[in-house]
């Protein structure tokens, strides 16, 4: 995963991004790169989602996902121009609003 995006995602949600907490509920631990082949895959098929991954994926999991996938994006040469902040959370508000 590239360094840039991830950081500046880590630094921007409080948490490190190669360090995320194992969900409970998560018997084997994902492998977030295959996981991630597969989703860029579906990408290619205008299949946003595998449904292999319906109900399977922890938060964390899915950050990792998002991830891989943006540094994907970003190597083939899309560009990144922002994050998409919902700002109705009270909690969200708080941090993005001083």
């Amino acid at each position: 995963m590239g360094a840039s995006i991830a950081w500046l995602f880590a630094t921007l949600y409080g948490f490190d991004s190669w360090t995320f907490e194992t969900c409970e509920s998560n018997e084997m631990a994902l492998d977030t790169d295959a996981a991630a082949e597969e989703f860029w895959i579906a990408r290619g098929q205008s299949k946003y989602f595998p449904a292999a991954y319906a109900d399977r994926l922890s938060l964390d999991d899915a950050y990792r996902i998002q991830l891989a996938l943006i540094d994907r994006r970003v190597a083939a040469g899309e560009h990144h121009i922002g994050w998409k902040v919902g700002l109705t959370a009270k909690a969200i508000q708080e941090i993005w609003i001083s």
